[in-house]
């Protein structure tokens, strides 16, 4: 009997008789297709084999049954070692086929008999990078291990590897380097800070908004240290006293990342600041933004106008790239055309046009979006708003009957107003293209499941009522954070809070006669508006995030 047919028995399901003439690895990517390769399903293909299906060690694999192997072999022939008793070791495996290659030449090195179990490949590889994850040392233990060698020859001699965890490089530099980027990835760090001073090298992370000391190495390793980053993100090594831009791709357990990197020369030497992008998560759909229903209904009216500008600001790090994105994706229609010019690609979108700006040749963001329009778009997206000449073509595109899409680097929402018009934007011509201004933030939220309720004294309350439209929070309940070894600050990601202002017929009238941004905003909180200061209390009263937390992420003043 093939294996698509004995699926279909085991399983209940007919139609995958249908599959009958492939075999047993086709018949499996094409259920993961369609996300049907259930639990079930994996003990049916594990049977079929003739093996049991593998229960992998609460405590992880010991280190000794993976020793004689690379995370580069294990990975390609879907072989794991998971446990030994006497002279026995059992080996999870996805495919026979694949994994008696590597099975004689791994019983010859242990000199013990093997038994096989079956584990899915998805679920095998995931066990793979757990288990050569754990095998690391954190960059504290790399810093202590690294030697007065010639560092600076081997940070321009050697490539990176791969993958981080299949490092296998000797070199100190390139030890130290891969580290401080495994744990950052691993840390859910979105920047790494590398400053030298006098006498050390201090190297930070960003993580959840918030700069996080992680080791302090000698300062003799810094120019070793920064000469490695160039080389990998294409700078002048050569170059010391100019600030310098440049990225590379790193890999870790088979995600790629993309780390952008910027120096910056200081008394002390260069300081390097990397950002981390991730490539996993892929584009958010506007629910998955954290916004309200209500905000969503709006963004949503303004992405579906014939023309236009339609702004997101913010500062950096804010979460206005991943914003921008849901919104094209929310509109990217075939009968639609969509033109971006970006700095740089962050996500590759199927159907889009996106170009890549390059200051190098002249390609600015207003040299890019003069040609943009000759494309015949529909929807214009330019990646920033940075300067007084892409200001003025977005404006000449949105009244040339194309909707715009841009991010901006403004406070609030009625600031934005402010810095057209500074940026040489004429009041009318802006109160006739703006349709509406996304102000947001990325606000850190609680560890749900060890969270402590806080006491709600009077003044709180008052204070709660006082700022929150009546009936907006009905009931008001407040956390402190908790923490544990898993959460060491008792937060656990973040989550945005959103501020979106609508131009309505008042709110044109206000631009064209120059009002100033507290009455625009006092203007818009009349039309339903909340502040970001009063989206940060809602969050903190509906016990996602702390009191704390909602003051310092914005630190705007109260609504009259």
């Amino acid at each position: 009997m093939s294996y698509a047919a004995y699926l279909a028995d085991a399983l209940d399901r007919p139609d995958l008789t249908k599959l009958s003439s492939l075999d047993f690895h086709s018949v499996n990517e094409r259920l993961r297709e369609k996300k049907e390769l259930t639990d079930k399903a994996k003990k049916a293909a594990a049977t079929w084999l003739g093996l049991p299906y593998a229960k992998l060690p609460k405590d992880g694999v010991a280190p000794e049954l993976v020793a004689p192997l690379s995370l580069g072999a294990s990975r390609q022939f879907l072989f794991l070692p998971i446990d030994e008793k006497g002279n026995t070791i059992t080996v999870a495996i996805s495919d026979p086929d694949r994994a008696l290659t590597l099975a004689d030449d791994y019983r010859r090195r242990m000199g013990a008999h093997l038994q096989f179990c079956y584990l899915d490949a998805d679920d095998l590889l995931k066990a793979v990078h757990q288990t050569w994850d754990r095998a690391q040392k954190t960059a504290s233990d790399v810093a202590d291990d690294v030697a007065d060698a010639d560092l600076q020859a081997m940070a321009t001699a050697l490539d990176e590897p791969a993958d981080l965890l299949d490092s296998q490089h000797d070199a100190p530099i390139i030890r130290l380097i891969n580290s401080i980027l495994m744990q950052a990835l691993k840390d859910r760090a979105s920047d790494i800070h590398i400053e030298p001073f006098e006498k050390n090298v201090s190297v930070r992370f960003r993580i959840d908004g918030v700069l996080v000391p992680i080791i302090a190495p000698s300062q003799k390793l810094h120019a070793a240290m920064v000469t490695r980053l160039k080389v990998m993100s294409g700078m002048d090594i050569s170059q010391k006293r100019m600030p310098q831009d440049g990225r590379f791709k790193v890999r870790l357990a088979g995600t790629d990342t993309d780390v952008r990197v910027s120096s910056l020369p200081t008394t002390h030497g260069e300081r390097i600041v990397m950002r981390l992008l991730g490539r996993q998560s892929g584009i958010l759909r506007l629910p998955q933004l954290g916004m309200r229903a209500e905000q969503i209904e709006k963004f949503r009216r303004l992405l579906t106008l014939p023309n236009g500008i339609v702004l997101i600001c913010g500062p950096t790090g804010s979460g206005k790239t991943t914003s921008l994105y849901a919104g094209i994706a929310e509109i990217h229609k075939p009968d639609i055309n969509i033109v971006t010019i970006e700095d740089p690609v962050e996500y590759q979108i199927d159907g889009i046009s996106q170009s890549p700006v390059n200051a190098k040749i002249g390609f600015t963001f207003a040299a890019g979006l003069r040609t943009l329009l000759r494309q015949d778009p529909n929807v214009v997206v330019i990646g920033e708003i940075r300067d007084a000449e892409t200001a003025q073509i977005a404006v000449q595109a949105a009244l040339a009957g194309r909707l715009v899409l841009s991010t901006i680097h403004t406070n609030d929402a009625a600031s934005t107003v402010t810095r057209l018009v500074d940026m040489g934007i004429e009041p009318f011509l802006v109160a006739s293209t703006l349709r509406g201004v996304l102000a947001q933030r990325m606000v850190r939220t609680l560890h749900t499941s060890v969270k402590a309720p806080r006491p709600l004294d009077v003044d709180t309350k008052a204070m709660l009522e006082g700022e929150l439209p009546a009936g907006l929070l009905k009931a008001p309940a407040l956390f402190d954070p908790v923490p544990s070894p898993d959460c060491p600050t008792g937060f656990n990601g973040r989550k945005g809070i959103f501020e979106l202002m609508e131009i309505t017929p008042s709110l044109r009238h206000m631009i064209h006669t120059r009002a100033t941004d507290d009455t625009l905003r006092a203007e818009a909180c009349k039309n339903g508006m909340l502040t970001l200061y009063q989206e940060a209390l809602l969050m903190a009263g509906r016990g996602e995030t702390t009191l704390e937390e909602a003051f310092r992420v914005t630190r705007v003043e109260t609504v009259a």
